[in-house]
């Protein structure tokens, strides 16, 4: 009896970012991608090949074995070689019979699936002493060292596990283990060293984070076109399954590379014709410096120079809208075209800052743009969902909630006990057909980057006053419309396509102001002038 075996790392980005140092987490997104994809080849086990290999990648693989006894070597080779080379890496393997004859490798599959989901929900951690309190602890994990390192003349005593991730980014480079995202001629600069990703003037990183919209549906709708056919036997089948599935795994990995790679380039080139006072002329030489930390299919992190952060998630999302995800069941089925959709969270931080705490925060901007999208609802248009994208400029520290964070201090009441937001975040990234069929949306990006041009423009409106605008928004509508009335500032504040506002007034209907956000960006981020303007 055949059988199927799911390999999977679990709590990948708990793993990368157990450190805040940039080093350690560059060699622990090496390891993931090590492990998950090299690693299994390097052991040279007699009866491994490409053919064994179903699906492999972003730490998930499902491989096929002609035996159990296979399946159960390949998994002892794997996990020995997995907790004696990285201490610390968590490590699920479930296998499930398979007859090629009898048994179709899609419920397979799903069945596989529902196995380790319930192998990593019954996983019971298990109680053991790490130190007896002598010995000298980790700076990174607060783990008992077991190494001592130099690294910039700076000595430090490290855990085990600290010490195979510097390892293995000393061994291996990084441009190698991120060679899919390189073009010959691409111009992007990897790179670990803060003070290259940093900008010039702000000393500031944007941490991203990118997660694709509704994949589950697309898998289910991928196994709603690749059924058996009537007279298929179901070793055919399977045999046709297995390809196409591994071809679709594949295209949703590529195409956001893609997205990540097109983006990239229209970045470069928006920032060497770019005449704004944030100091970025530097990258006209090198490229745009790039730290890349997860590529797993949908599932995607990295960091770029702060100001950039914004722009550089924007573009990504708008690349992957432009390319549709086709699925074609073959001779005498349907062919379905999906458009891509994606949130991202955007973190903006002190380059100094820990940048596990900038990925936290990322990860719960990206999970607020979902839940935005999710509660409105994108039925009525054609492509059923939409692309959104939710940002934050962090001074000083924040509590661990950005919501509660933003009720505390962008839910306001003015003088009437009246409630009014001071942002409309998250944003929405349109395609031009979902922007024609959405009226009244008026927290879209266009809006955003409006707004922004009007207060970066130093001829129309001074600093100072925006200084004070930003405080009178903060004490509500009438005291705000107060304020442009006596600086004259009515033709300059005006409302948008979708955001009809009346005179000298900057908030809308719903008691929300589209300027705050950009006063608070003004500094800290960079838009481009947009070719196709949406406003």
């Amino acid at each position: 009896m055949a059988v199927l075996d799911i390999v999977e790392i679990g709590r990948k980005q708990a793993y990368i970012f157990a450190s805040n140092r940039l080093k350690e987490i560059e060699g622990a997104s090496m390891i993931i991608r090590h492990v998950s994809e090299r690693l299994p080849k390097e052991l040279s086990l007699p009866y491994f090949g490409k053919n064994n290999v179903i699906m492999e990648g972003g730490g998930h693989s499902i491989y096929q074995f002609n035996t159990r006894h296979e399946g159960y070597e390949f998994n002892r080779m794997l996990s020995r070689t997995v907790l004696k080379q990285f201490p610390g890496l968590q490590f699920y393997c479930v296998m499930v019979d398979f007859n090629p004859e009898a048994d179709l490798l899609s419920d397979k599959i799903t069945e596989l699936s529902e196995a380790l989901a319930q192998k990593k929900s019954g996983h019971a951690g298990s109680l053991r002493q790490y130190s007896y309190g002598i010995e000298k602890l980790c700076e990174s994990t607060r783990l008992p060292a077991t190494e001592i390192v130099t690294i910039k003349d700076e000595v430090r005593f490290v855990s085990a596990e600290i010490y195979a991730k510097l390892k293995f980014a000393q061994d291996n480079k990084l441009e190698e283990y991120f060679a899919d995202l390189q073009l010959s001629g691409l111009p992007v600069q990897m790179t670990s060293d803060t003070d290259v990703l940093e900008d010039g003037e702000r000393s500031k990183v944007a941490v991203i984070h990118l997660d694709g919209n509704r994949m589950g549906e697309k898998i289910a709708k991928f196994r709603e076109l690749y059924q058996i056919k009537e007279g298929e036997s179901v070793r055919d089948y399977n045999q046709r399954y297995r390809e196409a599935f591994r071809q679709f795994s594949n295209d949703i990995d590529t195409k956001y590379k893609a997205a990540f790679k097109a983006a990239m380039v229209d970045l470069y080139s928006r920032v060497q014709v770019s005449d704004e006072p944030i100091a970025l002329n530097t990258y006209n030489e090198n490229g745009i410096p790039v730290r890349p930390i997860i590529f797993a299919g949908d599932d995607i992190s990295f960091i770029v120079p702060g100001p950039l952060g914004v722009e550089a998630a924007r573009m990504m999302l708008e690349k992957l809208q432009q390319d549709k995800l086709e699925i074609d069941g073959g001779p005498g089925s349907r062919k379905v075209s999906m458009t891509l959709h994606a949130c991202a969270g955007v973190a903006i931080v002190k380059s100094g800052y820990p940048f596990a705490r900038a990925h936290e925060m990322a990860e719960q901007l990206c999970r607020m743009a979902k839940t935005r999208v999710l509660q409105d609802g994108f039925e009525r248009l054609e492509e059923g969902d939409a692309s959104a994208l939710d940002f934050h400029i962090l001074h000083g520290d924040w509590s661990g909630s950005i919501r509660q964070q933003r009720e505390e201090d962008y839910l306001m009441k003015d003088a009437n006990n009246q409630a009014y937001s001071l942002t409309l975040k998250p944003y929405y990234v349109m395609s031009p057909s979902a922007r024609q069929s959405v009226s009244g949306l008026f927290n879209q990006l266009a809006t955003f980057q409006v707004a922004w041009e009007r207060m970066t423009d130093k001829e129309k409106i001074a600093r100072s006053k925006i200084k004070k605008l930003r405080e009178c928004i903060k004490r509500g509508p009438a005291e705000t419309k107060r304020f442009i009335q006596l600086n004259q500032l009515e033709d300059y504040l005006m409302g948008f396509k979708d955001t009809p506002l009346e005179q000298g007034e900057i908030f809308t209907y719903e008691r929300c102001c589209p300027y705050y956000d950009a006063i608070e960006a003004m500094d800290d981020v960079l838009l481009f002038p947009r070719e196709e303007r949406e406003l």
